[in-house]
């Protein structure tokens, strides 16, 4: 196995004019390297680079350990401040500094695409358990401020099939100018384990001005996407997802927690419910929702205690602007 540990990035990558080294997403991860089948049939069209600040890509074998980037990039699609495909293992590792540009896609603070490879038995790294395709532990830094274009997180770009996010925390400002922007991850169709955000207060936005799919914690949860708080549930029974500092702002479907769901969201069983305290959630053009934009999946268990949400044109909701496939939407408040 592989172990990068301790390494700290500050120097700067460029893309030089008419380089043409991309290769399609849906190759690479069809391919040995990673092995899944059954992709988004948008993985097809889509190009990326895999540049990151430590490495480009963390196979299953790998684990990236304590590294930092204070470092810059430019002229890519789809970079990481650590990793750019990652299907290892991305272990207590930061983004210190402002990180991107409103022209790069495929941008995430740590990662730009996370996925489980074809292996799917646990494994160990010291004392974490843990399965390929895991981001743990990992931190952008108030302040500060992570920037692209579409599909852009403060953890991960594009959290994909069975990749695991756990424990993570984004305090950096997460600013795009497309669709599916969100405070951990763009979009979501793996599994994101976030701690519980009651007290947190830290002053910061996720924010695209002419974007669609914007959200506190994930701009675009797919079918499949799961989103999980880690705490024990206050007075109320309530875990926050979103605390008092954050504002969420774009042109549509924006959400305190969510801008569009289409898997399950909210608490099941256990009598908790998943709440989003957010300072704001604003859409310019309308589906502003206190926990979701829109939703074609289930809500269940979700609080808003939003101190305002509002659209300056078109609809907005509590809970959601938009229930689309008339799924169901109980126990909420």
């Amino acid at each position: 196995d592989l172990v990068i540990k301790d390494c700290w990035n500050k120097g700067s990558l460029s893309l030089v004019f008419g380089s043409t080294d991309d290769v399609k997403l849906a190759d690479f991860i069809h391919s040995q390297e990673v092995g899944r089948n059954n992709l988004p049939s948008d993985t097809e069209k889509i190009e990326l680079h895999f540049v990151g600040g430590i490495i480009g890509v963390n196979l299953e074998n790998q684990v990236i350990d304590h590294c930092s980037n204070t470092g810059t990039m430019s002229g890519f699609a789809g970079i990481g401040g650590i990793v750019g495909l990652n299907s290892g293992l991305i272990y207590n590792c930061s983004l210190n500094d402002n990180f991107g540009n409103a022209g790069l896609s495929y941008l995430g603070g740590i990662a730009s695409v996370n996925i489980r490879s074809n292996d799917n038995a646990e494994r160990s790294y010291e004392k974490v358990s843990y399965y390929t395709g895991t981001i743990q532990n990992c931190r952008t830094a108030k302040n500060k401020t992570v920037s692209g274009k579409h599909t852009l997180g403060g953890i991960v770009a594009w959290n994909m099939l069975d990749g695991t996010l756990k424990q993570n925390s984004s305090l950096a400002n997460i600013t795009g100018t497309g669709n599916y922007v969100g405070g951990v991850a763009g979009r979501n169709s793996g599994s994101i384990e976030i701690k519980d955000e009651s007290k947190d207060s830290v002053t910061r936005t996720v924010r695209s001005n002419n974007g669609s799919g914007i959200g506190g914690v994930v701009g675009l949860n797919e079918a499949g996407g799961t989103i999980l708080i880690n705490g024990t549930p206050n007075a109320k029974g309530e875990l926050t997802a979103v605390g008092t500092g954050v504002t969420v702002t774009g042109y549509e479907k924006v959400g305190g927690i969510v801008g569009i769901n289409q898997g399950s969201l909210g608490t099941e069983g256990d009598g908790s419910k998943l709440a989003s305290d957010a300072k704001q959630v604003r859409a310019t053009h309308g589906y502003a929702g206190g926990v979701v934009g829109t939703t074609s999946g289930n809500l269940n268990n979700a609080v808003n205690r939003s101190d305002r949400v509002s659209a300056d044109a078109g609809t907005a909701g509590g809970i959601t602007a938009l229930n689309e496939s008339g799924k169901t939407i109980s126990s909420c408040i």
